[in-house]
């Protein structure tokens, strides 16, 4: 007999501890769903983060992480806001693994309506198969998805680097060349945190997009372990950094979090030198994927091409959005929604006519 709970929170702490060892030894698991990222979403996003947890009889079988975002004219609910956030459900259940999925997505449909909920949003893991959350939800969500950007690893040994190089675009393999003869000095530690980050800022307001805040890196250290969560790997000429980027280390899985380039080097390459010494640092340390993060193709496709070049296999994950309150929602503007419900994904903008 399936029995979901909810957990407010992370005061509980004989639940919370036990869904953090049934999490971490899931070989499913990204870091998205650790209570180290949970925390830290809970530092960013200012919202409430709830854990869903099936159980057979005394053993847990699946979990859905859920952030609320709480708001006078109600809430919304996300598994998860934030960028690229997609933990998906993770089951361990004898037999079928469907029966889990439709005991935590029925309760969360159930939470959710009871809740006052504007709307909800379930995002699905890479690798995950969508059907379970189709049978699920059917015509009654908006189904929307994203491309997911892979790459295998390869085992840890001198033929490691000319593995990866070899998965590249014959450009990509050219430009990786480049930043390996450009002179460059290849530097890991935490004290260069603050040079990527202000490297990711310029990148970002030179393209007019939202930059991930100093906060954001604060809380970053606040909740992961250096050399063991994340590493910090840098592309330096003389005392200047002029390339670096922030990997996430989770279960056999490193992420592609944060990178920054600066604009005068673009064309040395050095950027490419980083992110083969960030690949090989994380095949030292088990890893066997590289996850890009999500990409829309036609809208990002600078960004699209630059990993597909690297050799990334397309995975795609969904979106299952589901509006209870069109009518509250249909009085705020695109623009009042995004500032509302920061970091949340609340519905469709296309075809909207308050927009």
């Amino acid at each position: 007999m399936l029995n979901v709970i909810v957990v407010n929170g992370f005061g509980n702490e004989e639940l919370v501890k036990e869904y953090e060892n049934f999490y971490l030894k899931n070989p499913q698991s990204l870091v998205y769903g650790s209570l180290n990222y949970l925390r830290f979403l809970e530092d960013v996003t200012g919202s409430d983060p709830l854990l869903f947890i099936c159980r057979d009889k005394d053993r847990i079988v699946g979990t859905l992480p859920v952030f609320v975002k709480r708001d006078a004219m109600g809430p919304v609910m996300n598994t998860l806001p934030w960028y690229g956030s997609n933990p998906g459900i993770i089951t361990d259940a004898d037999g079928s693994p469907e029966p889990v999925y439709h005991a935590l997505l029925e309760r969360f449909s159930v939470f959710c309506r009871d809740a006052g909920a504007l709307s909800s949003t379930v995002i699905t893991r890479p690798f995950e198969i969508a059907s379970p959350y189709e049978r699920h939800f059917g015509a009654r969500a908006y189904q929307d998805y994203r491309v997911g950007m892979v790459n295998e690893l390869p085992d840890p040994g001198p033929k490691a680097v000319d593995l990866i190089i070899n998965q590249a675009h014959s450009k990509t393999r050219n430009q990786i060349r480049k930043g390996m003869k450009g002179g460059f000095a290849v530097a890991g530690g935490i004290e260069f945190m603050e040079d990527v980050v202000r490297l990711h800022q310029q990148n970002m307001k030179a393209i007019g997009a939202a930059p991930k805040s100093d906060d954001v890196f604060e809380a970053l250290r606040r909740h992961f372990e250096y050399g063991r969560d994340y590493d910090v790997i840098v592309a330096r000429e003389g005392t200047r950094t002029v390339a670096g980027a922030v990997t996430l280390y989770h279960n056999r899985t490193a992420e592609y979090f944060v990178p920054g380039l600066e604009a005068e080097s673009r064309d040395r390459c050095p950027l490419h030198l980083v992110i083969l010494e960030a690949m090989l640092s994380a095949v030292e340390k088990g890893m066997k994927w590289w996850n890009w993060g999500g990409t829309k193709p036609v809208s990002q496709h600078g960004v699209y091409h630059f990993k597909q070049r690297w050799g990334a296999r397309e995975v795609l994950y969904y979106y299952f959005n589901k509006v209870y309150r069109e009518d509250l929602l249909n009085e705020l503007s695109n623009r009042e929604i995004l500032e509302r419900f920061r970091y949340f994904y609340v519905m469709p903008f296309e075809g909207r006519e308050n927009a």
